[in-house]
């Protein structure tokens, strides 16, 4: 009977971990623009000399999607206020844009995000 008990369980757990891992996705979404969403990916930021790094996925609600590294200063965080760059993933700059804190923009969500998730490792650091 504790077998059956037991291998009932196992089934259960192993059951719920297959749907989770389903359901589990490694973009979290950030902001939305009029014309798609703005992901960022799990476990890619950085912070390092002084700037904030992440990838990002712009999905299009016609299903097109690019991907950028997203960067800003540490300062700029700190500020409030200053600006983005979005990298291609060659490294090359595809645009910059503004930042302002709890803005109604792409860039005040993206950049919220980014200074949010900056200051809450710098706090587990401390």
């Amino acid at each position: 009977m504790a077998k059956k008990i037991a291998l009932l369980g196992f089934s259960a757990l192993l059951v719920a971990s297959v749907a989770f891992a389903e359901t589990k996705s490694n973009w979290i979404e950030v902001t939305t623009a009029d014309d798609g969403i703005f992901s960022a990916k799990r476990g890619t930021f950085r912070s390092v000399k002084g700037e904030s790094s992440a990838l990002f996925m712009y999905q299009t609600k016609n299903k097109k999607v690019e991907y950028y590294k997203v960067s800003i200063k540490d300062a700029d965080c700190d500020s409030g206020y200053g600006e983005l760059k979005f990298f291609y993933m060659d490294g090359r700059l595809a645009f910059k844009g503004d930042y302002v804190a709890e803005g109604n923009s792409v860039g005040a969500g993206v950049g919220d995000f980014m200074c949010g998730v900056r200051n809450a490792v710098n706090s587990q650091k401390s």
